[in-house]
């Protein structure tokens, strides 16, 4: 039994290394696509001509794309800068 708990704590150690340095957050964007990484999970990549709004709010941004797909990503901890660098790409629609 203990020998199982070992392995367990193996694997459990070699994913955590093999994820070191991925628990940041980011936004990027070119005049192709926009990513968006939360600290915990995948990426996501949309297309700018396919998404349908995008909307740079107070404190979030959101994103709406077709067939239900988009997210909405907190903008809590960005500083005002890069905020209007976002809003000055994409405009109000």
């Amino acid at each position: 039994m203990s020998g199982a708990y070992v392995i367990v704590s193996v694997l459990y150690f070699y994913q955590a290394y093999q994820n070191r340095g991925n628990n940041g957050e980011y936004i990027e964007w070119d005049s192709e696509s926009i990513k968006y990484k939360p600290s915990q999970g995948k990426t996501h990549s949309y297309k700018i001509k396919k998404i349908i709004s995008l909307t740079v709010a107070t404190n979030n941004l959101i994103i709406k794309a077709p067939n239900s797909q988009g997210t909405m990503a907190s903008l809590k901890g960005y500083v005002e800068e890069d905020l209007q660098k976002l809003r000055q790409s994409f405009p109000a629609n």
